[in-house]
């Protein structure tokens, strides 16, 4: 048996070279919207959190006018 190379096939991976930098560029940009995901979440917790905090504080003042008053 004889195993034929043909010319696109010694180019191939020169292609894959490419494929990989096209991956890794594309991983280095997942690095830089990590950390902006990462800062989207903890934005919305600290929003949990101050929604919680506003609540008890409207209760607080509501429970306060009534023993006043």
């Amino acid at each position: 048996m004889y195993s034929y190379s043909t010319i696109p096939q010694r180019f191939a991976d020169a292609r894959e070279v490419e494929n990989n930098e096209d991956i890794l560029k594309a991983f280095r940009k997942i690095e830089i919207i990590k950390p902006l995901m990462e800062s989207i979440m903890r934005i919305s917790n600290y929003d949990e959190g101050l929604k919680e905090f506003f609540e008890s504080k409207d209760k607080f003042l509501r429970e306060s006018k009534k023993n006043l008053g």
